[in-house]
This record gives C-alpha cells, sequence and structure tokens, in this order.
C-alpha cells in the first residue's frame, strides 16, 4: 500500500494479535499475582493472631500461680495499654454457663488486623486471679467488627 508522500506502509495483522495476545497473558498473570498476594495477605495475618498459640505465649510470660503484681509488672512491660481491675475478675463468656473468672483481673488489647472484606478483627487478653492474687486463667478473645 502506497501512502501520501511517497511511504510504503505494510500492515501484518498477525504481528498485531499476537502482540494482543501477549498484553493479554502479562494482564492476566499480574491480575493473579494480585489476587493471589490479597489471599495470602489475608491468611498470614489471621494465623499470626492465632489464639491457642497466642494463649500459649501468654502462658509462658506469665504461669500459672504468678502473683497478680508480677503478672501487672510483666503484662504492663509488654502490652502498655493494660488496664488492671483489683475489685472484679473477667466475664469468661466462652463457657456455658458464662462465668466470673477470679477476683482479680487484667485486661489487654493484643492487637487488631483487618479482614477484607469482612471487616476488623480485635484481639484481646484477660488475666484473673484468686483471691490469694495467685494467676488462675488466661483468656483470648477475638471478636470482629463487620459493616
Amino acid at each position: 500500500m502506497v501512502l501520501r508522500y511517497g511511504f510504503r506502509f505494510e500492515h501484518n495483522f498477525s504481528q498485531v494479535a499476537d502482540r494482543r495476545q501477549k498484553l493479554m497473558k502479562v494482564l492476566l498473570i499480574c491480575c493473579a499475582f494480585c489476587v493471589g498476594g490479597l489471599v495470602a495477605y489475608v491468611l498470614i495475618e489471621n494465623w499470626r493472631f492465632d489464639q491457642h498459640q497466642l494463649t500459649r505465649a501468654l502462658y509462658e510470660l506469665t504461669p500459672l500461680g504468678t502473683s497478680y503484681s508480677d503478672a501487672l509488672a510483666r503484662v504492663a512491660k509488654r502490652f502498655p495499654s493494660a488496664q488492671e481491675n483489683e475489685h472484679v475478675g473477667f466475664y469468661r463468656q466462652d463457657r456455658t454457663p458464662a462465668t466470673v473468672v477470679g477476683v482479680k483481673s487484667i485486661h489487654v488489647l493484643v492487637g487488631r488486623y483487618y479482614q477484607f472484606p469482612i471487616g476488623t478483627t480485635y484481639v484481646e487478653a484477660y488475666w484473673g486471679f484468686d483471691s490469694r492474687g495467685k494467676l488462675i486463667d488466661i483468656w483470648v478473645l477475638k471478636t470482629t467488627d463487620s459493616l
């Protein structure tokens, strides 16, 4: 095909189709990586805050029988937002019937993470102490706030 000014223009439609196929493959691979990364992010975040692992770690920090003052010092050092209550234990809701554990307690917001598309999950921990001021139970609670 001859265009104006004497330039010759040849157009190969099979090359255009090949380029379009390559571009589609690259876009598909990029989308797959994005979706895979999002799925991995959600799974890794859930794994990091596993209730049983966190409970074991908290028992290593404060073993059963630890005194209230010693446990409070250790917990406050690790979690600066620790809240203490010397007048009442904590209300454990995962048992039937729900019961108050101990006569003193410590409460901590361990952390929070986002579960796409569900919402925000809060991880809290409670320490319960008996009348002698000895640790008798630790409970980890996960709650999800969603739209």
